[in-house]
């Protein structure tokens, strides 16, 4: 964060936006001055900074205190799509992207992705306990039941938003019904168990077989440079027997 508010670092990103930085190959003004030889590097990966700096942001927002905080993380979960497929949002593809093109942003700001965890445990109670009280694609449905906000997405506050679900009367199981789509959530868990000894995770070792080495590392096919995001999904009917997933041995290393 001191890095993001450094002058030098705002001064050299200014001289990097007027002489075009992005198309001259970080080639300007600044770029040969000693001054700034700290923060050229930074600018040689553009893209890379942007996105690890949202990263860091978008963890930091979880446990933030204040107003401004709050009212934010209200916007995020008023706005996170819950109930649909990765390619059909935005938001969730570049989720994985940033997880898979970017390790080195997960290992320094969020390490087995605990607080993204949370965070999504957070996204899911909040889900539930909007679903009988306000139509969740209102804004201002929102802001009048959550006037102050959010707490932070810490363990505590979990706990208390699951115990207010389990002790509704009106409680219903949408948790299966309307988030029927978790292919998000699998493919987070299917990452944790083979990179960070995550518990095991629904998979489907018959349709991976046909997956790219890199792939079947990460846990989902989102951002592969081959051919694997061209198949079908999940259940790719070549191989798709459900006798046969069951009785897999899921230690077999030719299914990672």
């Amino acid at each position: 964060m001191d890095r993001i508010t450094d002058w030098g670092l705002i001064n050299y990103g200014r001289d990097f936006i007027l002489n075009n930085g992005y198309r001259n190959y970080n080639d300007g003004p600044l770029s040969q001055n000693g001054q700034y030889r700290d923060i050229v590097r930074d600018f040689d990966n553009i893209d890379g900074l942007i996105r690890d700096t949202d990263f860091f942001l978008e963890t930091r927002l979880d446990t933030l205190l204040g107003n401004t905080a709050a009212m934010l993380r209200l916007d995020r979960v008023a706005h996170w799509p819950l109930a649909i497929t990765v390619d059909s949002s935005y938001r969730l593809e570049r989720s994985l992207l940033d997880i898979r093109q970017y390790p080195g942003s997960v290992k320094l700001h969020d390490p087995v992705l605990n607080s993204h965890s949370l965070r999504m445990c957070a996204f899911y109670n909040m889900y539930e306990i909007s679903c009988a009280i306000l139509d969740r694609d209102s804004w201002e449905e929102w802001l009048s039941c959550f006037p102050e906000g959010l707490d932070p997405h810490d363990q505590e506050s979990i706990d208390t938003q699951t115990q207010t679900i389990m002790d509704s009367p009106e409680r219903n199981d949408i948790w299966d019904s309307e988030r029927a789509d978790r292919e998000y959530q699998t493919n987070i868990e299917n990452y944790l168990e083979r990179n960070w000894n995550g518990p095991s995770a629904w998979r489907y070792p018959s349709f991976e077989q046909d997956w790219c080495t890199d792939c079947r590392r990460i846990g989902y096919r989102t951002g592969c440079d081959q051919d694997c995001e061209l198949m079908d999904g999940p259940y790719y009917g070549k191989y798709w027997n459900i006798d046969r997933v069951l009785e897999v041995d899921f230690s077999d290393p030719e299914m990672r």
